[in-house]
């Protein structure tokens, strides 16, 4: 079974105002601890 941290952004976006969207940033696992991929993932690599 895969452990999860939090909800997927689709959870969250009903409770936020109209203009605003939830993010979802690859997980702790798919980056492999590694920053780069959440560079990569803002396009600020």
């Amino acid at each position: 079974m895969k452990l999860r941290w939090g909800a997927p952004a689709a959870l969250y976006e009903p409770g936020l105002p109209d203009a605003w969207r939830a993010l979802e940033p690859p997980s702790f696992a798919a980056s492999g601890g590694s920053l780069t991929a959440y560079r990569k993932w803002r396009g600020t690599s």
